[in-house]
């Protein structure tokens, strides 16, 4: 494959080159700024003057959005729809606002997880880690800042690297972080542990970090083969 013509970009740590022919074709974009969609609304003040305030349609979406954006994308759908209708009464207009938006989203996402792909696939992993923490130790928003902030500690003292989300478990709703880590030195010492998953009903063997189940709580660190991350 030649990479004469290849497309550069910088993603923030790497250089990516996308040769010629896996480019896809688009078309030059407009020089034109696209304008805001803002509508006119009139409200009365605690003196009774009717005041005129400009409201932009697409900035109320994303909030509407990001409030409702744990629930059912159907029910997240009808919270938009409630929150837009008292602004756009013509229901074709409000349907193509909100499609236009949820498409654009869908866009973004799916541009989001080829620059992630390419990041997993640029780098070598050492562990597939789960993070949970100990109600002893941690309420669920200083769980966050702290692990947060021991990470990127070892970023910059050990030189980790890590890829990671936040999820919660479908049974109790618990909080916890899965991330792929790249750590050439290890504070602590990681330690076999045999207990039993009330998930699967069985034994199991876990690999637990002494530094975070010290900090935190329980963890699993799962040694991984490069090859089970290609995409």
């Amino acid at each position: 494959m030649s990479f004469g013509g290849a497309k550069i970009y910088f993603d923030g740590s790497h250089y990516i080159a996308i040769p010629k022919e896996l480019q896809l074709s688009r078309k030059p974009k407009s020089k034109r700024q696209s304008k805001k969609q803002e509508i006119l609304v009139m409200k009365s003040n605690n003196n009774g003057e009717v005041m005129t305030t400009a409201i932009d349609i697409n900035e109320l979406f994303e909030e509407l959005y990001k409030e409702n954006k744990d629930k059912k994308q159907r029910n997240v759908i009808k919270e938009i729809v409630k929150g837009l209708k008292p602004y756009i009464e013509n229901e074709d207009t409000l349907n193509e606002v909100i499609e236009k938006n949820l498409s654009k989203k869908k866009r973004n996402i799916i541009e989001r997880k080829k620059r992630l792909y390419r990041k997993i696939n640029l780098n070598k992993w050492s562990y597939f880690c789960t993070f949970t923490y100990d109600d002893k130790k941690h309420t669920e928003e200083s769980f966050k800042e702290k692990l947060r902030n021991d990470l990127k500690h070892l970023v910059y003292r050990r030189d980790w690297k890590y890829i990671g989300v936040w999820e919660r478990s479908p049974n109790n709703n618990r909080l916890h972080f899965h991330a792929l880590i790249y750590a050439p030195t290890m504070p602590g010492e990681i330690e076999e542990i045999k207990d039993f998953s009330t998930k699967n009903h069985k034994m199991q063997k876990t690999y637990q970090n002494t530094h975070f189940l010290e900090r935190f709580g329980r963890n699993d660190f799962k040694p991984i083969n490069q090859h089970e991350l290609t995409f």
